[in-house]
């Protein structure tokens, strides 16, 4: 964990581990200021698995561990009471719903305020001026992603839709007079900030626009000077294609974008088995993040239609998907709907959707792949990862593979006649990272390349016959003035023929392979995520 001093733009670490260069088996997460700006409150997971809610000074002096709990999935704490002496904080356990309560930042007592269904979501709590009262966020339906902002005083009474809208609308925050509450919301067509006036726990008048035509932001803090920090996600991508030579994955002529009705909106691109189509991610407008959902495109190559399905989900992955089934009438596709989460099946036009696999509660995927017959799934899952074989027809998973421990989630490929699964594995703690093949029908997973210590496995593919795998090797900057070192290279499925590839893309991103290996599609483009800051933004309240 760390602090940045906006004047200066220095970093300065206030803990001396986690993953913060390399895996580790322990991170931070949400943290929060206290009053006067000398603590921070920050929720930790070590490498025992165990969450923690951690304080320490501003300086990194006195850090200590308030809380400890072996079944709670992880602490999120919001805010600080204006005497300091206590927490806000969000508790999601793995055998109860979410919690709200107040933590005391001293002895770690608990006293636990409301009780919610939404599990996996966060609240984005926030305390009034005078600390009795709590406004949060949250889909009053499971079933949606559409939120809506409540009130309530801290020890549970009052409770209040303080904006309840169709539209999504989620807290940013407290003005500092303690009579308006800032929230963001999409009801106009795009995200803007509004504010409501509250009086004695309940909306005073509607709620106004105070700035439109904004990307959906993740707030950090509104401070007591009236000033919203936020971040805010702007990714402008397209897919390109681009001739190779297959034997040193050579670019020839050089890249082209693909013709598309949305620019700057598309990425993660897939080849139709036949080569004759692409499948793409389109995010329309400003809005970006992970949270947003997203359009599959279909892109003729002949003909040059385009075709936009909007699968029945409330947001899509931004990792893997869409993935083309085998018959071409369907692709895969990581997402969301509502509290379930899940790899889907969507069906190409129609749009229709239906779950391949759900996952448990605090469980998720980043990629998938589909068997030659589409029979299965293959996909990483859970902590520490399994690899795992779905059979669509009785549901039952079958364990190709295991790692141990909090590892990330590797990536997988299968080969072009459904025989072997590649994956990347990296133990916690154990470095080098390891390329390792497994039979899809099960075996002893083997080894068939390792990496230097310091270097990570980023993307890897067969190639269409079979013969190699392909994969991109990429080694971090020694600092924050050097650029990372980013290499393709290939290997045989013995580990053998060990080659570098002649092969170089603008960002070194992920490349798909056309099934006539002669050509490659790719997602190039700018993505950031910047802190903002919105100044003397806040109408004066009419009191």
């Amino acid at each position: 964990m760390a602090v940045v001093e906006l004047a200066t733009r220095q970093h300065r670490r206030f803990t001396d581990t986690g993953g913060l260069t390399k895996p580790s088996g322990e991170f931070g997460e949400t943290s929060a200021f206290s009053p006067d700006d000398k603590q921070i409150a920050y929720g930790w997971q070590g490498r025992d698995r165990v969450c923690e809610l951690r304080v320490v000074g501003f300086d990194g002096t006195n850090p200590r561990i308030v809380l400890r709990d072996a079944n709670v999935a992880w602490f999120r704490p919001h805010d600080w009471a204006k005497d300091g002496k206590r927490i806000l904080i969000q508790i999601m356990r793995k055998d109860k719903p979410i919690q709200i309560g107040m933590v005391s930042a001293t002895d770690g007592t608990i006293r636990v305020i409301r009780e919610l269904q939404a599990k996996g979501e966060d609240l984005g709590m926030a305390l009034s001026a005078d600390g009795g009262t709590i406004a949060y966020s949250v889909s009053p339906d499971p079933a949606s992603s559409k939120r809506d902002v409540f009130l309530m005083k801290t020890d549970g009474s009052g409770h209040e839709a303080l904006v309840s809208h169709p539209a999504d609308d989620y807290l940013l925050g407290w003005a500092p007079d303690g009579r308006q509450v800032v929230f963001a919301s999409d009801r106009t067509g795009s995200y803007g900030i509004w504010n409501v006036e509250v009086s004695n726990g309940r909306a005073l008048g509607t709620p106004q626009l105070i700035k439109g035509d904004l990307n959906k932001v993740d707030p950090v803090r509104l401070t007591a000077n009236g000033t919203l920090y936020y971040i805010l996600f702007s990714n402008l991508t397209d897919v390109y294609t681009a001739p190779i030579d297959p034997e040193t994955g050579k670019i020839i002529g050089g890249p082209a974008p693909v013709k598309v009705r949305y620019a700057g909106a598309n990425a993660a691109p897939d080849w139709s088995r036949d080569g004759t189509r692409l499948a793409y991610r389109t995010k329309r407008g400003a809005e970006s993040g992970p949270a947003v959902s997203a359009l599959i495109s279909v892109l003729d190559l002949k003909s040059g239609e385009e075709q936009q399905i909007a699968p029945r989900l409330d947001s899509i992955g931004n990792i893997d998907g869409p993935i083309w089934a085998p018959d071409g009438q369907s692709v895969l596709i990581i997402g969301n709907r509502g509290e379930e989460r899940g790899i889907y099946k969507v069906e190409i036009p129609s749009g229709v959707t239906s779950p391949l696999v759900v996952f448990p509660p605090y469980q998720y995927t980043l990629f998938a792949v589909w068997s030659p017959d589409a029979k299965s799934i293959f996909y990483p899952q859970g902590n520490p990862t399994h690899i795992l074989r779905r059979d669509l027809e009785t549901g039952r998973d079958t364990e190709l593979a295991k790692m141990d421990g909090p590892a990330g989630i590797p990536r997988i490929t299968l080969s072009p006649d459904g025989k072997w699964l590649a994956f990347t594995s990296l133990d916690v703690l154990k470095e080098p990272q390891r390329l390792m093949i497994v039979a899809a029908a099960g075996s002893p997973a083997r080894e068939i390349y390792r990496t230097q210590t310091g270097e990570y496995l980023h993307w890897i593919q067969w190639t269409p016959d079979g013969r190699f795998l392909w994969f991109r090797r990429y080694v971090p900057p020694a600092d924050a003035k050097t650029k990372p070192m980013i290499t393709y290279w290939r290997v045989s499925a013995d580990g053998q023929n060990l080659r570098q590839l002649e092969l170089a893309l603008p960002g070194g991103g992920d490349i798909c392979i056309h099934p006539d290996g002669r050509q490659i599609a790719f997602t190039s483009g700018q993505g950031k995520i910047e802190l903002w800051a919105l100044e003397n933004f806040l109408p004066p309240n009419k009191k």
